[in-house]
């Protein structure tokens, strides 16, 4: 259904997509992420606004660490280069993608998506990319670089994948994973990761296959199924 209105989560993700996941009023420092919040239709709960306003929160702080302009700047000069882009501004890794995901096509020069997980591997934000496939319900796809690079923290992980399906298609994946916090000492820390997409090459060599979640996908002899495909191509 196009209304995904119903869970606070799905609302938020209708209000980022409404906006076309970019926040002009919050790059020029016009408003706040409160007011955006407050005066979004799409947000009808308490809940949908808490997590709209955090997520609008972690976007300013962001755009303030790399600005709009000379981000730009740095693009057309070398690339999308998360790596150089995050020396250049002396920021970390995730915020570079999360950055990155956040301009608009013609700044960035091409479509992106991201995705964001906890620990638990649970999908806490999605920017949709055309051609990749990510669940609304239930757990996606073990061999997305997201859960790599989540068993390894603080080390980037860059694969070229291939999303099994009807319309397969290539992707470069980037994809991190940090601590939300400083951790005390003998405190277990808590991980998030965070994954790019970005349109991969057709002729790209040897892409990993990957798929958006075992129940819909077609893969035969996949070592990390852990429930039968309800496609007949699996039977």
């Amino acid at each position: 259904s196009d209304d995904r209105r119903g869970m606070p989560q799905e609302e938020a993700e209708v209000f980022f997509q409404e906006n076309g996941f970019h926040f002009p009023a919050l790059e020029d420092g016009s408003a706040e992420p409160g007011q955006l919040v407050q005066t979004a239709p799409a947000l009808t709960s308490p809940a949908a606004r808490s997590l709209a306003q955090a997520a609008l929160a972690q976007y300013r702080a962001d755009a303030l660490a790399m600005p709009l302009q000379a981000l730009e700047q740095e693009i057309q000069a070398d690339g999308v280069a998360p790596v150089a882009i995050a020396r250049r501004f002396k920021c970390g890794l995730p915020a570079v993608l999360r950055r990155l995901a956040a301009l608009p096509e013609e700044v960035l020069g091409q479509e992106a998506g991201l995705v964001v997980c906890d620990a638990s591997g649970t999908l806490l934000f999605r920017k949709p990319v055309t051609g990749f496939s990510m669940p609304r319900f239930g757990a996606s796809c073990p061999l997305w670089p997201l859960y790599t690079a989540l068993v390894h923290p603080n080390i980037p992980v860059r694969r070229n994948v291939l999303q099994q399906g009807r319309n397969a298609a290539a992707f470069d994946c980037m994809a991190v994973a940090w601590p939300q916090e400083m951790q005390d000492f003998g405190a277990d820390p808590m991980y998030r990761a965070v994954m790019l997409i970005l349109p991969g090459a057709k002729d790209a060599r040897d892409p990993q296959p990957v798929g958006a979640s075992c129940r819909i996908c077609p893969r035969q002899g996949c070592p990390a199924r852990r429930e039968p495909s309800i496609l007949k191509e699996e039977f």
